[in-house]
């Protein structure tokens, strides 16, 4: 978010330029790094925490973490933009769910025993039937959009 202004300059003085500053904090990407930070915020704060309202809180940060792409890009400028800010959440939504089960499945799969571990990779590929299609339909979906 700091170097967008130098970004739009095209080198790196553009980053101390207050007009391009300014015209960075008046668009809606302002509105994005206040929602990407609260979310990770929220996130932060329910790391050490094992109480349900602390997954909540997590759930809640990813969520509008998540959520806050939407605010810039493609998604943000057309006509479609409800439809579009939903189908965009859903698709990143499930890539970070799956990639961030990653570690904690390797962890798991070295920890617990081997039969704990493949009950928990089954349920796993057992979603994953499910999700992994979901990102697929949801691309191609936004793509329809766009185009159309």
């Amino acid at each position: 978010y700091g170097l967008e202004a130098a970004r739009m300059a095209g080198e790196m003085s553009g980053a101390f330029d207050a007009s391009l500053q300014r015209l960075v904090f008046d668009s809606s990407m302002s509105a994005a790094w206040i929602l990407r930070t609260t979310g990770l915020v929220l996130i932060a704060a329910s790391i050490r925490n094992e109480s349900k309202l602390a997954a909540v809180f997590g759930v809640i940060g990813a969520l509008v973490s998540i959520q806050a792409f939407s605010l810039v890009g493609h998604t943000a400028s057309d006509k479609d933009h409800v439809w579009l800010s939903g189908l965009h959440g859903l698709h990143l939504g499930v890539v970070a769910f799956w990639f961030g089960a990653l570690w904690p499945l390797h962890i798991v799969s070295r920890m617990e025993s081997a039969a704990a571990a493949a009950v928990l990779v089954d349920e796993f590929s057992q979603l994953a039937l499910w999700l992994v299609p979901a990102i697929f339909v949801a691309g191609v979906l936004m793509i329809l959009i766009v185009v159309h």
